[in-house]
């Protein structure tokens, strides 16, 4: 469905699509949500704050470090090169 439209736009760099991203993905997994988070304090977007304190609660240790490795992949690809 939608989801999997802009996550692919995210994945390309756009950060409108990362934010959109971050809220539909908050409501099915809080892995993918934190991951996503975490891409879009990376950027500076001002809604990062308020979204990681919303969705860090429902990370659990076991998951974080599931969320953790994500982030880090999707870090690779994902923030455009300065």
């Amino acid at each position: 469905g939608a989801f999997k439209w802009f996550e692919r736009a995210a994945v390309q760099g756009h950060l409108r699509a990362q934010v959109v991203t971050v809220r539909l993905a908050r409501l099915y997994s809080s892995v993918k949500a934190w991951a996503w988070i975490r891409i879009i304090e990376e950027r500076g977007h001002p809604d990062a704050r308020e979204l990681r304190e919303y969705t860090e609660p429902r990370v659990t240790e076991f998951r974080y470090q599931e969320a953790e490795a994500l982030y880090q992949e999707l870090r690779k690809t994902v923030i455009p090169k300065e």
